[in-house]
């Protein structure tokens, strides 16, 4: 998926004024000083592999007129969950998270999306 080229001079995204919004401290961090994340919720790794298995079904309209097939799409949020496994920084799952049954999940959602 090409990337859009960021514009030269200050740039300021939606993530980076709700992130200032909800804490000045954090924007400092990340965005000032590039402190990478101690952990990534597994949550938010659970949306993006989802939202990469999205992606990946709206692309394959876009260029094919035809939806990505349904194996497919699960290929593709696996993938994104082993890859947000394997990344530098850790999952950090809550004691009620159980990645597996995160797994399970997606992909029944991702049937029922299909």
């Amino acid at each position: 998926m090409p990337r859009h080229k960021m514009p030269d001079g200050l740039y300021v995204s939606v993530s980076q004024i709700k992130t200032w919004l909800l804490c000045p401290r954090r924007y400092e961090l990340k965005y000032v000083r590039g402190v990478a994340p101690e952990f990534v919720p597994v949550n938010l790794a659970f949306g993006s592999a989802f939202h990469e298995a999205l992606a990946g079904y709206y692309n394959e309209i876009k260029v094919s007129g035809a939806p990505l097939r349904r194996d497919l799409v699960l290929d593709v949020f696996r993938a994104a969950w082993a890859k947000a496994e394997e990344g530098e920084i850790p999952l950090q799952a809550d004691e009620d998270d159980d990645p597996d049954v995160m797994i399970d999940k997606g992909v029944s959602m991702l049937h029922t999306f299909c």
